[in-house]
């Protein structure tokens, strides 16, 4: 991936208050300030989708599911998504942490399991069970 491909991947400029819908949109049911929990800062703004962009977005994934069964396994296993992820990973985790109010592990902690969380999936623990 080059730097300007993940520029434009952080660019605010490009997303804020809209909705991605194989592209990003102004969406139909407005936008909400995201909030920092531990300082109460805005850190932008996320569309809001209405019910007609709910609509167009399953009509949409319906048919990008069809096409994408189609494909070879090789192509579809040359997506890469977890890629974007991993390159991107400290700015990532910054704007997680922020926007979650995390506390309490380093930021290199946080870059190392977000890294890991990218590269394969992940089993979700039982929230009733706990961890010692």
């Amino acid at each position: 991936m080059t730097a300007t491909a993940s520029a434009t991947l952080l660019d605010p400029g490009r997303w804020t208050g809209k909705i991605f819908n194989g592209e990003w949109i102004p969406s139909g049911g407005g936008e909400r300030t995201v909030v920092e929990p531990a300082k109460g800062a805005k850190l932008g703004a996320a569309g809001m989708a209405s019910v007609d962009d709910v609509r167009r977005a399953a009509e949409r994934a319906a048919e990008a599911q069809r096409e994408w069964a189609r494909l070879p396994f090789l192509a579809r296993a040359a997506v890469r998504a977890a890629q974007l992820w991993q390159e991107n990973a400290g700015k990532l985790v910054d704007w997680i942490v922020r926007e979650s109010g995390a506390i309490g592990r380093s930021r290199a902690s946080n870059c190392t399991s977000l890294r890991v969380s990218a590269g394969r999936p992940r089993r979700r623990r039982d929230p009733r069970s706990r961890s010692t």
